[in-house]
C-alpha cells in the first residue's frame, strides 16, 4: 500500500486566507518524502500574536512571540505506519502576524513591494512556517 490520504483539520483565528489544496500538497509532498502511508492527520491553526505568546510561554517557558509551534501527539510516529486508522500527528500552530512582522523585517523596503509581490512573500512565509512545523511533528529537528 503506497497510498498516502491527508485529513488536515485547520482552524483559522485570523485575518490570513487560507490556500487548502496548497497547504496539503505540501505536507502530502513532505510525507512521501519521508515515506510516510496510509491515513495521516494533521491539524492546524492560524492564530493571533497573543495566542501564539501565551503558548509559546506555557509550552516553551519562553515568554514571547514566534511564528510556529508544533505539538506532536505521539514521539513515536514512523514513516511505516500503516494500517486502517487514521495516525494523528499532532498540531501545527502559526502566527501569520508574526510571520509578516519578520518578513518586514527581512526585506526592508517592504513599503516599495507591490500587494502581489507582499502577498507571494507572505504566502510562501506561510507554506515554510507549515513544512517546518511538520518537520518537527515527524521528527526532524533543526540539526537533522
Amino acid at each position: 500500500m503506497n497510498n498516502l490520504i491527508i485529513s488536515l483539520e485547520i482552524n483559522n483565528k485570523t485575518k490570513y486566507k487560507l490556500d487548502k489544496k496548497q497547504i496539503t500538497d505540501n505536507i502530502k509532498l513532505v510525507l512521501k518524502k519521508n515515506k510516510f502511508t496510509g491515513k495521516i492527520e494533521v491539524g492546524i491553526q492560524f492564530v493571533p500574536t497573543k495566542t501564539i505568546r501565551s503558548l509559546n510561554n506555557k509550552y516553551r517557558q519562553i515568554d514571547s512571540e514566534t511564528d510556529v509551534l508544533s505539538f506532536p501527539t505521539n514521539n513515536k510516529i514512523t514513516s511505516n505506519v500503516i494500517n486502517n486508522l487514521t495516525n494523528n500527528l499532532g498540531d501545527i500552530i502559526v502566527c501569520p502576524d508574526y510571520a509578516i512582522k519578520i518578513l518586514k523585517i527581512w526585506h526592508n523596503d517592504w513599503s516599495k513591494y507591490s500587494v502581489l509581490d507582499k502577498s507571494k512573500l507572505v504566502n510562501k512565509e506561510i507554506e515554510f512556517l507549515i513544512i517546518h512545523g511538520l518537520k518537527h511533528l515527524i521528527g526532524i529537528h533543526h540539526r537533522e
